[in-house]
């Protein structure tokens, strides 16, 4: 099928659902980067997006900070908000012609040690996941993009980080289990409940205290991306733990990201 045969497919069944611009969007990945050979091959597809699979699971592809990534449903789809948490990363070290190490916490597909290393070369960066599923992903990412990041199967909560670090970031699962009532539908069907929800959604930034402590090199940083619903209580238990906390909306105005400095002993 042409891309304009695609796109009138797409049309025909998906336009009560999606903008022209999401179609046009369909189009192009199924055009340049999904092979794509008979009418049902896209017609199955078409049935997963009308059962609200997400288009990023469904084409296997997700654009992410000047890069493609490939996501499956072992992985969190990338948002906007952790873009601008790297966007604030890159900026804020660029000034600077210094080797650095990084370590991800919770790297599900990659996306952040891998745009990272892309955008400093030099720099040594490592991630870490629990899921081996996810680091699947994220290490088929690595090669594919020619990113030389040091993937680590292991559990934060549980496990210490395998060395000492100029900058910890993180993404972790920060949303109550009775908070899930404010996602989309799309999202708690098919994005994996491990990296989005926890029983104690503080869990992974109280163990931030000790492993900083440890694994932080002098003047060290931590970004963390976190709940906008949560700010009082990060400033609360952080306040004592470090001498500096920033917090930085994101473009919707919500407090979405904070960077963390100067640990206290």
């Amino acid at each position: 099928m042409t891309q304009q045969q695609i796109f009138q497919f797409f049309k025909k069944h998906l336009q009560n659902k999606f903008a022209e611009r999401e179609l046009n969007h369909l189009v192009r990945i199924y055009g340049e980067d999904k092979p794509i050979h008979t009418e049902e091959q896209i017609l199955n597809d078409v049935t997963k997006l009308l059962n609200n699979q997400p288009i990023q699971y469904v084409t296997g592809l997700s654009y992410f900070y000047k890069y493609k990534f490939k996501v499956n449903s072992h992985v969190l789809i990338p948002r906007p908000e952790t873009e601008e948490l790297v966007d604030w990363i890159i900026k804020d070290h660029a000034k600077y012609n210094v080797s650095k190490s990084l370590i991800d916490i919770g790297t599900g597909s990659g996306i952040i040690p891998i745009c990272i290393k892309k955008e400093n070369p030099s720099w040594h960066v490592d991630a870490l996941d629990v899921s081996e599923d996810a680091l699947a992903v994220a290490e088929e990412n690595a090669k594919l993009l020619e990113a030389k990041v040091q993937f680590y199967a292991s559990d934060f909560l549980s496990e210490s980080m395998p060395g000492m670090y100029d900058i910890i970031v993180s993404n972790p699962p920060y949303i109550s289990m009775n908070e899930m009532d404010r996602m989309g539908e799309s999202v708690v069907a098919h994005e994996p409940h491990i990296a989005l929800f926890a029983d104690d959604p503080l869990i992974f930034y109280k163990r931030m205290i000790e492993q900083g402590k440890n694994h932080l090199n002098p003047d060290g940083l931590v970004y963390l991306e976190i709940n906008e619903f949560r700010k009082d209580e990060l400033v609360e238990l952080y306040q004592n733990c470090f001498g500096k906390l920033e917090f930085k909306k994101d473009l919707q105005g919500k407090y979405r990201m904070l960077k963390l400095s100067h640990p206290l002993s």
